[in-house]
């Protein structure tokens, strides 16, 4: 006896999904293919294989890891989303961290560019870079934090793996619809999303001599819905982080 294919389950999910909150994932979609558009004003102009080249990487590899996030938002996967969505948060802490220190650019490239020595020193851990940001990584510290509750096998995050009825325990082997999960990972990646705007907008500045007018204008109207329902969700969130203690 065969049961249902994992692409049924997860269209069954995606379904539930766009039927309990298809107004804030529309958002999302809007936030994440910003950071593409701002990225896609930069292609086909000659990098300088520096500072620039490195943020380029590291905000596409956040929009890389935005976007499968997402995807495992809307088909159940909570866990797995929250675990990417620490690593696009990881990569926008790395591109604020190296504008800040432009000099230590080589811990990165020597990976990526064959001219590029590896240098004595290793880049700092993601909480090191975090902390050195001050002020500018206080809220993004706070969401890391949870992300790596949510993400560890050790905590939280198992919770989404199953679920019982008075009957019976059942185990999520594929995507399960929860629409609390769901409205947890939405916090988390639309506030990452929109983070990245900033970044971007002083790329394009560094190599176009100034940030695109329209797209700074887009990511203004973006921001306003975005802030909104951040604020919206963030006591649930709290009061969910909070059960894990400190």
């Amino acid at each position: 006896m065969t049961g249902p294919s994992l692409d049924s389950l997860d269209a069954a999910v995606r379904r539930q999904s766009y039927s309990a909150m298809r107004a804030e994932i529309d958002l999302l979609d809007d936030l994440i293919l910003h950071i593409n558009h701002g990225k896609a004003l930069l292609t086909g102009y000659q990098h300088d294989r520096g500072l620039d080249f490195l943020m380029g990487l590291l905000l596409s590899r956040a929009f890389n890891s935005l976007w499968r996030a997402r995807e495992d938002a809307v088909c159940g996967y909570a866990a797995e989303c929250l675990t990417l969505c620490r690593s696009a948060l990881e990569h926008w802490a790395t591109a604020r961290w190296v504008e800040l220190h432009p000099e230590t650019r080589d811990r990165w490239l020597w990976a990526i560019l064959a001219e590029v020595e590896q240098p004595a020193e290793r880049p700092p851990s993601t909480d090191q870079m975090l902390k050195d940001l001050g002020d500018l990584g206080k809220t993004a510290r706070q969401m890391y934090d949870v992300l790596s509750k949510f993400a560890h096998p050790k905590s939280i995050g198992l919770r989404w793996i199953i679920h019982f009825d008075p009957q019976s325990t059942y185990f999520h082997a594929g995507g399960y619809f929860d629409e609390h999960g769901l409205r947890i990972c939405l916090y988390f990646l639309v506030g990452v999303a929109q983070a990245c705007f900033e970044p971007i907008a002083r790329l394009q500045n560094r190599m176009l001599g100034s940030a695109d007018v329209g797209w700074l204008q887009k990511g203004k109207q973006l921001s306003e819905p975005a802030e909104a329902f951040v604020r919206r969700v963030e006591d649930e969130v709290i009061k969910e982080a909070g059960k894990l203690g400190q």
